[in-house]
């Protein structure tokens, strides 16, 4: 029998990423050209990818009883940090993070469940983008929350059809959180698949 109840933070941070991590076979719609980026294309993403946006919402501290219990929430703080573009060739394709930001958009909690390894849980994979919160175990965000970051990434982020950055937050001391969005073909394993 699982018990999750965590009623102490042991390393408080909190981490909300949008990140999307490089493949070098991942090719643009249209894009016949798989080399290397001209200087023009280099100077447009060194641009894109200076761009930090302030935004601040929720982030919980939760527990869980069992495995089909309600969450209940511990603790709440207002998170307020940059989201960071990171766009590149290997960027996921805008439309599929819309897909996948508006699967989630109405669910309730996206919890950071993983509590080893890449320490990321999956929320939700549509085509080439993966919406999901790493960091702290038991940290969680509501999923519209996450979804809203998917939309800010695409909104700020976009460089052609791609886009990609991250929201780190470190609202607990020690304890981190972030949603991300990865290029399916990179997503970390995790056990909440």
């Amino acid at each position: 029998m699982h018990i999750f109840n965590i009623n102490t933070i042991t390393t408080p941070a909190l981490f909300l990423f949008l990140f999307i991590l490089p493949t070098p076979s991942a090719q643009v719609p249209g894009n016949q050209e798989n080399s290397t980026l001209s200087a023009t294309e280099i100077e447009s993403l060194s641009k894109i990818n200076t761009i930090k946006i302030p935004i601040s919402f929720s982030i919980y501290q939760v527990t869980q009883k069992t495995p089909t219990s309600a969450i209940q929430i511990l603790n709440e703080t207002i998170a307020v940090q940059d989201l960071t573009c990171e766009t590149n060739r290997a960027s996921p394709y805008v439309w599929d993070i819309a897909r996948a930001a508006n699967l989630i958009r109405n669910g309730n909690w996206c919890v950071q469940k993983n509590p080893v390894g890449s320490m990321c849980t999956k929320h939700v994979r549509r085509d080439t983008a993966s919406l999901g919160t790493c960091g702290t175990f038991w940290l969680a965000v509501r999923c519209r929350d996450l979804s809203w970051v998917g939309d800010l990434v695409i909104a700020n982020c976009r460089w052609k059809y791609q886009a990609g950055g991250q929201y780190l937050s470190c609202a607990y001391p020690a304890h981190r959180m972030y949603g991300r969005a990865f290029h399916t073909s990179q997503t970390p394993p995790d056990k909440d698949q």
